[in-house]
């Protein structure tokens, strides 16, 4: 009696099993599969190889605690109107400062709400590590500050 020796082909659901992020590249890795698989390459063997194009992925960091980095306040309150604005400034640092990469950060005097909660309000600053953030610098930062003196 003869073995069957035919393999079943590759998938996209063999890869992410291999580990592979679903996108683009998958219809190349496929044909690159059978490509081998036709020259009598085994599913180990495919794997290993296409193990070796699969693209680094960083681990995903998990979030700062609520209050784990604390932000610099350079802002005073006079009036129930700057009170609500402030109040919603350090609503939405907070959030903001549970970045993984933020290490540091400042709230100037002119600061006010930019958008949705977590979005970086005008007048607020952040200083990252090992990260650029392109989207996190407020609409109209420093329109009326031209230095702030924390202290530090």
């Amino acid at each position: 009696m003869e073995q069957d020796t035919t393999m079943t082909p590759i998938t996209g659901k063999d890869l992410v099993a291999w580990g592979h992020i679903p996108g683009a590249q998958f219809p190349a890795l496929i044909a690159r599969a059978e490509a081998m698989m036709a020259d009598g390459a085994d599913a180990e063997k495919i794997r290993t190889t296409l193990d070796q194009e699969r693209p680094k992925v960083l681990p995903k960091l998990p979030l700062h605690a609520a209050g784990a980095v604390p932000f610099y306040e350079n802002i005073r309150a006079e009036t129930p109107d700057e009170e609500d604005n402030t109040t919603k400034v350090r609503e939405t640092m907070t959030v903001l400062m549970r970045t993984p990469t933020v290490a540091s950060g400042a709230v100037m005097p002119d600061a006010c709400p930019a958008g949705p909660l977590g979005t970086i309000p005008v007048g607020g600053i952040v200083a990252t590590k090992n990260a650029i953030h392109p989207g996190m610098h407020s609409a109209d930062i420093c329109c009326s500050v031209m230095m702030s003196d924390l202290g530090v």
